[in-house]
């Protein structure tokens, strides 16, 4: 689970499933700092497994005040009067930091624990000290996938604007047919790295118009039956220039085939 850097909140969602299974408590949450620096997807998240003791705004109040407070490597044990809202009877609230480079970026929660015994043990301290460092591994991996990955669409972004601005009609176009092309299958529920896919499928498919002289591209008449036949080739040509590029083989068809109609 941890080498899905595109989602690492599933591995933070099931890491929080598998406490809540292991430890007796009636609820495990982690709540991450707000900062632009960490995985676009987990900053400012609140995620919880199990049922918890207050209504969602609360509980999204009360764990942004405990974060705040949090040093690097010192778990704290709160008593019932110290716990606030995040708890029942005389249960104690165990908050884990999650630290990475030096900083806390987010706390992992353990509250309202059953049984005989409402008193936080050293098994359950440990525990979450090394569901904490796992954690911490995947915010380093997932961040550096983010990094690459704005570094890589970025100089996609920045070709593409190149190429639709040798024609003043189409610039632009590779951005929108992008969002477009990223829209639907959101909306028809495909997952967000197969949305990201096809974005970059976007970005991309009129690549090949480098290829077609810009007399031709950017004549305002109508065209001749051998200046069509310059602008059908755009595909093929950008077919031909991303094929040797691991990173686009499972975008290649959206570059080559995206003027056939399959009506």
């Amino acid at each position: 689970s941890m080498n899905q850097f595109i989602n690492p909140q599933r591995f933070v969602a099931l890491a929080c499933d598998e406490l809540q299974a292991t430890l007796a408590y009636e609820w495990i949450a982690i709540r991450f700092i707000t900062d632009r620096k960490l995985a676009r997807a987990m900053t400012g998240k609140l995620m919880h497994s199990g049922s918890i003791p207050t209504d969602q705004e609360t509980f999204d109040h009360e764990t942004a005040r405990f974060l705040e407070g949090l040093e690097v490597g010192r778990p704290s044990v709160l008593p019932a009067s110290e716990r606030g809202a995040l708890g029942r009877d005389q249960s104690q609230l165990l908050i884990h930091p999650v630290a990475r480079e030096g900083k806390v970026v987010a706390a992992l929660f353990a509250g309202c624990k059953m049984g005989d015994d409402p008193q936080v043990s050293s098994t359950d301290i440990k525990l979450l000290d090394a569901a904490a460092g796992y954690i911490s591994i995947l915010l380093d991996n997932a961040i550096l996938y983010d990094d690459q990955q704005l570094m890589f669409v970025g100089t996609l972004e920045a070709l593409t604007a190149t190429i639709d601005a040798k024609d003043p009609y189409t610039c632009g176009h590779s951005q929108r047919v992008s969002e477009l092309a990223a829209a639907l299958p959101a909306a028809h529920g495909l997952d967000e790295e197969q949305v990201e896919r096809i974005r970059i499928a976007g970005i991309v498919h009129d690549v090949g118009k480098i290829g077609v002289p810009e007399a031709v591209l950017c004549k305002t008449g109508r065209l001749t039956e051998e200046e069509f036949q310059l602008i059908k080739q755009h595909p093929e040509i950008g077919y031909q220039i991303l094929k040797d590029i691991p990173q686009f083989d499972d975008v290649l068809p959206g570059v080559l085939y995206h003027h056939e109609r399959y009506d």
